[in-house]
């Protein structure tokens, strides 16, 4: 039995009168399996009319959105759920590329036939709300038991690029092994560059779930280590860390990106890093928090004695504790303890040092307003760093002694 919100039934009661059979699909009955909750749900409807049809029984549930309209898709909120309702659909390769898919949407369908366009067999199930009862024609639910990862259709998993890294995060998210058929297909896929049709946006969110919500990401990593996929993302080849990083991955108490991607990155130089960045986003600012973190993660290696000046300049440019984070998943834990407990003591573990001198301050003094006020105001911070002033009383004191 798959378990919902009832706040759902009024919508599937409502669809049932009207002759329209719905059966929940994809992810939400693999979690339901795996005891996963989860908020957003798909909903196939078979026997629908119209799209119309669709929308005028929707509406009286809350704002619809048509947004995916094109492809039969209607979404509605309900509160925290995110519902998507459907018509089955089967997918046609007509061009190359991630996108380049016919797809024809149907009335009429067996359920088996609509989830033949499915990844994977834990991906290819559903759940006939009206009979109360599991579709499952292609054994997802065995293979989920038994922990396998395996393909539903493998010309069709071969025409899209993007199933590749869908496996890749799949088989970490839920510890999965995958079938040799699987390997074999993604591989050959890779032989013939398939992953250089896809944007990079595409790539960054397979990614991003692979880091953020895997318990073990080196599975991931190690699936396109096995496939070959490093002849794509060279950066990522085998190096003398390579084992180590990918534990410390594992281990890492942290579900922030830039965290992940600097310990996945943690051996390569910075060319590298941003060789590989830029092969899945554009994001500015996750890449300068990614390059800080390489760029000071060593800082405090074998270090015994660290001053409070260097505590407060590292803090200036990067948070302490991410750097600690990534410094201590690779290295001795009882410096990461001793410069921790310092960094509290200073204030500086989760921000920069406070400045006691602000601008405002110095037109008290006298000063004009002008462009050296950057430079006033970066000596005066250099200065409390240094510990020549620890109030703003004793700090325009010091101020005024220039």
């Amino acid at each position: 039995m798959i378990s919902y919100d009832k706040k759902l039934q009024p919508i599937f009661d409502k669809l049932i009168s009207h002759n329209i059979k719905p059966i929940i699909v994809g992810g939400f009955v693999r979690d339901s399996l795996l005891g996963i909750k989860s908020k957003d749900i798909d909903i196939e409807l078979y026997n629908l009319e119209n799209y119309e049809q669709l929308q005028k029984i929707l509406q009286k549930f809350g704002s619809i959105n048509s947004v995916g309209k094109s492809f039969g898709v209607c979404k509605l909120s309900l509160d925290t759920l995110e519902l998507d309702f459907s018509f089955p659909r089967t997918d046609s390769k007509v061009t190359s590329g991630h996108k380049g898919f016919n797809i024809q949407t149907y009335s009429q369908i067996d359920f088996k036939t609509a989830s033949t366009r499915r990844d994977f067999t834990i991906n290819a199930m559903g759940f006939d709300v009206k009979k109360k009862k599991l579709l499952d024609p292609f054994n997802g639910a065995n293979d989920l038991q038994n922990r396998i990862l395996r393909v539903v259709d493998r010309v069709k998993f071969a025409e899209d690029p993007l199933r590749i890294l869908r496996a890749m995060q799949f088989c970490a998210r839920f510890n999965l092994k995958v079938d040799n058929e699987l390997l074999n297909i993604c591989s050959n896929m890779i032989n013939t560059h398939l992953l250089e049709q896809l944007p990079k946006e595409r790539i960054f969110l397979e990614f991003q779930k692979l880091l953020t919500q895997a318990r073990k990401p080196s599975i991931g990593i190690n699936f396109l280590k096995n496939i070959d996929a490093f002849s794509y993302f060279s950066e990522l080849k085998n190096t003398p860390y390579y084992t180590q990083k990918l534990n410390a991955l594992d281990k890492i108490k942290s579900d922030k990106l830039h965290i992940k991607l600097s310990l996945l990155c943690y051996d390569l130089t910075e060319k590298d890093i941003i060789n590989f960045l830029n092969k899945l986003t554009q994001d500015k600012i996750l890449i300068k928090k990614t390059l800080l973190l390489h760029k000071y993660k060593d800082i405090f290696l074998n270090t015994s004695i660290i001053s409070n000046y260097n505590i407060y300049k590292v803090a200036e440019y990067v948070n302490i504790e991410e750097v600690l984070l990534v410094h201590s998943a690779m290295n001795d834990k009882s410096i990461y303890k001793k410069i921790q407990l310092q960094a509290i003591s200073l204030g500086v573990y989760k921000q920069k040092l406070v400045a006691l001198i602000e601008g405002k301050d110095l037109i008290t003094l006298g000063f004009k307003p002008s462009p050296k006020f950057s430079i006033i105001l970066q000596k005066c911070y250099e200065a409390q760093m240094k510990g020549k002033f620890n109030t703003k009383e004793e700090g325009i004191n010091w101020l005024r002694k220039l």
